[in-house]
């Protein structure tokens, strides 16, 4: 491995590398969401892009690339057919009623007979638990784990898409994960030297 790949990384991604983890070196996650603007509007959706990296916050040139992997994921909206819309919202507000029914307790109708007790009740009051309903659109990930002679093992699976995506939505992902890929690519071409 070389020291300027390793020395990129967060403290804990560095850590987790070393005791033979996997890490997520970029990921890249497109949801659909309510729209924030009408939250109540069952109507309403918005996607939204997750880049989550295991880098170090404040190395300008990184920094820069993953924006720039933001700038080619933002769009990710257009690469949906009216079809694809329509299914992920309907699938958005199906998620909506099923978190609603489940905070007040209940599951098909009937009652969660375990949420009555105290460790549950605590646990739902919390703010530990996501009540905010979402649809995952396509989520695509770099990974990095380290063998046992210090060597990288960079991979990447195809995209993680929703499973009612249709084939011209579908192209179109793949066309934008190429992108991305090629910014990654080049990313971790640059720390390996």
């Amino acid at each position: 491995m070389t020291t300027q790949f390793f020395a990129s990384l967060d403290p804990e991604a560095q850590e987790d590398l070393i005791r033979d983890s996997v890490i997520e070196l970029v990921t890249v996650a497109v949801r659909a969401v309510p729209d924030p603007s009408r939250p109540d509007d069952r109507g309403a959706m918005t996607l939204v892009v997750e880049i989550g990296h295991d880098f170090q916050e404040g190395i300008s040139w990184i920094d820069a690339e993953l924006a720039r992997i933001r700038e080619i994921s933002n769009p990710a909206g257009e690469d949906l057919s009216p079809d694809v819309r329509y299914l992920l919202l309907k699938d958005l507000n199906r998620r909506r009623d099923e978190l609603a029914e489940i905070r007040a307790g209940r599951i098909d109708g009937k009652p969660i007979v375990y949420f009555n007790d105290p460790f549950y009740q605590k646990l739902l009051h919390s703010g530990q638990l996501c009540w905010d309903p979402d649809v995952l659109v396509w989520c695509h990930c770099w990974s990095v784990a380290m063998d046992d002679d210090g060597k990288l093992i960079l991979d990447t699976e195809p995209p993680l898409l929703f499973d009612k995506i249709d084939a011209v939505s579908r192209d179109r992902i793949y066309e934008r994960v190429v992108k991305v890929d090629m910014v990654i690519g080049d990313l971790v071409r640059r720390l390996l030297g």
